[in-house]
């Protein structure tokens, strides 16, 4: 039984089932059919009239951990603050204040100033590229939801930032848009603009080991959790090479983008310096598309390159099937609530780690379009 309350996300709705025992809950980045028995359908089409008529209240917060609490893998709730029944917790704490109150456009660029492979002048041209020049997420907002008697909750805040990212990808991505532009191409222009995608994730994961065995030093309690996924993150850049050598003879030669090098200088120094921020970030890296075949491998095979596409799937499967799409919050299981400080900068960390992330498909692009 999960030990969380649970409260929909603003972007869900529960449609009544209108024949068979099937109820579909609907986001824009996520649908899911849910089977219930015959003795279960007088809940379910009371909950999904009060989603109808947005008359959900707190007097039906059982009625919805009833629901929700079966679909808790998947990203349709926030977590409600509530007391920890564990009596041995971590405090994590803010290193100074002064990096948390920098604007927007000096942040990335002073989180490089002792990074020694993303310098800070390249920080400062992916900062100059940015469509936006403050924060866009109500940080405010944020924190104020996830308080609890002073401190901020941790898992609720997770919460809260998924759905934040959920919606950053569906406003800020153009990676739709880019897939299609690729698979218009043909022969060695397809392979080219394809091995630049491929390259951006190989060296992800060429770089994952470096960027994520900081955070065993600051995960406290959660240290074995730590270290089993570092653990089962080894070798998969292997994997990738065998998906880059299926279309290019030269993967090294492929370049990366600026921008696939601000993630993983993120993820690490969100392993060195907020604990709370690595465990957001490593939601994001993680995040499943929940579809048979992984996107990338769609494409790749569209243009004929199945041997690659079956090493980008194989990847995805192993990822799924060691369930680290939701790995993430069991690493907050022993924090405990937090300084507000700490929590906005973690926050502060993931958005933009959020926005790059957004802008790696585009980067790509661009080096296709330079060479």
């Amino acid at each position: 039984m999960t030990p969380f309350l649970y409260w929909p996300y603003d972007e869900v709705t529960l449609d009544r089932p209108a024949e068979g025992n099937v109820a579909e809950v609907k986001t824009p980045w996520l649908s899911a059919r849910v089977t219930f028995k015959e003795d279960d359908r007088e809940k379910i089409e009371r909950l999904a009239g009060k989603f109808a008529d947005h008359s959900l209240s707190a007097q039906d917060i059982e009625l919805i951990n009833w629901f929700f609490g079966e679909l808790d893998h998947y990203s349709f709730c926030y977590i409600v603050p509530a007391p920890k029944e564990e009596t041995a917790l971590d405090q994590h704490e803010l290193r100074d204040a002064a990096f948390v109150a920098l604007p927007f456009t000096d942040f990335l660029t002073t989180s490089a100033q002792e990074s020694k492979e993303f310098a800070s002048a390249d920080a400062q041209t992916v900062t100059d590229q940015f469509k936006q020049r403050d924060w866009s997420w109500d940080a405010k907002a944020a924190l104020e939801f996830a308080q609890l008697g002073g401190k901020i909750h941790p898992e609720s805040l997770f919460t809260v930032v998924r759905r934040f990212h959920l919606l950053d990808v569906l406003e800020k991505d153009d990676g739709k848009q880019k897939f299609a532009f690729i698979e218009s191409l043909k022969g060695p222009e397809f392979a080219r603009a394809a091995s630049l995608l491929v390259r951006q994730n190989h060296y992800v994961t060429q770089k994952c080991q470096e960027a994520l065995l900081p955070a065993v030093k600051t995960a406290g309690r959660a240290k074995p959790l730590v270290e089993a996924f570092v653990k089962e993150e080894n070798g998969h850049d292997l994997i990738l090479n065998v998906a880059l050598k299926a279309l290019t003879p030269d993967p090294q030669a492929v370049p990366v983008s600026l921008q696939t090098k601000a993630i993983m200088h993120l993820l690490k120094f969100a392993a060195e310096r907020n604990f709370f921020a690595f465990a957001m970030a490593i939601d994001f890296f993680e995040r499943s598309s929940y579809e048979d075949i992984d996107p990338l491998a769609q494409l790749l095979i569209k243009g004929g390159f199945d041997k690659a596409a079956k090493q980008i799937n194989r990847h995805m499967e192993i990822n799924d099937a060691g369930g680290h799409e939701n790995v993430a919050c069991s690493f907050l299981e022993s924090m405990a609530p937090c300084d507000p400080a700490y929590a906005l900068e973690a926050l502060r960390i993931a958005e933009m780690l959020s926005l790059v992330m957004n802008s790696i498909t585009s980067s790509a692009i661009d080096l296709y379009h330079q060479a």
